[in-house]
């Protein structure tokens, strides 16, 4: 019969494994072998002979002090309760996630507030100069037909160039006036209507007393 084929009634725990004289103080405290010794834990954790929470940890210790880097002794951690802390502790983690939750809070509500303002004084800034001007699409005409007309290329075309006809041409078009451009004299058109249904009341607070101000200063400078 094979070492796998022994069964549990021979000694053994399982085919192939450790026997059962092996679970023991003294032969684990004798033991040097670390692949033997990490087999033994492990059958000591399964709980097929049973819960021997402190026969399991001597054979960690033990196996600790011959290979400290033992795959063995590696634990899977379960998620912390307020099981694993004292009183005094878990009321500290509570503290310290209360105050991380407002702080984050409190710099999410200043970025929105900054963004507002920044929103808001891109209302205020003045429109690009010479926006409000606008040239007739006559004089537009005008200009890109000058910048269409090639000169000749070859000595057989500058024999027919008409340089008196083209002399002319030129001071037609200087004698010419171009009409000037348009200028809009309108004032920009004020917004009265706005969205602020995707603000805070606090926000809301800060676009109003900021459209007051505007108000007061468009008054003064008889804007409306």
């Amino acid at each position: 019969m094979s070492a796998e084929e022994v069964s549990w009634s021979d000694g053994f725990i399982s085919p192939g494994t450790v026997p059962v004289e092996h679970l023991d103080y003294s032969y684990i405290e004798k033991c040097a072998d670390v692949k033997y010794l990490e087999k033994i834990l492990r059958v000591l954790r399964s709980g097929q002979v049973g819960m021997y929470s402190h026969l399991t940890e001597f054979c960690e210790h033990r196996l600790e002090n011959l290979c400290p880097k033992s795959h063995a002794l590696r634990k899977d951690n379960l998620p912390a309760t307020a099981a694993c802390f004292t009183r005094d502790e878990w009321s500290q983690i509570i503290d310290d996630l209360q105050k991380w939750e407002e702080d984050t809070k409190m710099s999410e509500n200043e970025h929105k507030q900054q963004t507002l303002v920044h929103d808001l004084r891109s209302d205020n800034i003045p429109p690009v100069r010479g926006s409000n001007c606008a040239i007739p699409l006559s004089q537009v005409a005008s200009i890109t037909g000058m910048k269409r007309r090639l000169l000749p290329r070859d000595y057989r075309e500058w024999d027919k160039f008409d340089v008196e006809t083209e002399c002319e041409k030129i001071d037609g078009h200087e004698k010419t006036k171009d009409p000037p451009a348009i200028i809009n004299t309108g004032r920009p058109q004020i917004k009265r209507n706005m969205d602020t249904t995707a603000l805070t009341q606090q926000e809301k607070i800060i676009v109003a007393n900021r459209e007051k101000d505007k108000g007061n200063e468009a008054f003064k400078a008889s804007l409306i």
